[in-house]
């Protein structure tokens, strides 16, 4: 099988965090520049929530790949 060659072939994550250094958001961007955010790839960009004493209460990102992470 044949892959067309993509413009595009580095990529890079960016991340958040909060006061605590719990995660609160990925972001994944095409390109080598970490300053340029233009081109962000699809599906891949989430982002975290936590309850007071640092458990993590939920997650928003592509619907087909969210999951429950806390409890039922």
């Amino acid at each position: 099988m044949i892959f067309p060659t993509s413009p595009h072939t580095a990529a890079y994550n960016r991340y958040g965090y909060n006061d605590r250094n719990e995660l609160t958001t990925a972001y994944r961007y095409l390109g080598d520049d970490l300053e340029d955010t233009d081109d962000p790839v699809p599906n891949e960009h989430f982002k975290y929530d936590y309850d007071p004493i640092g458990n993590r209460r939920g997650r928003a990102g592509p619907p087909a790949q969210v999951q429950n992470v806390g409890g039922p």
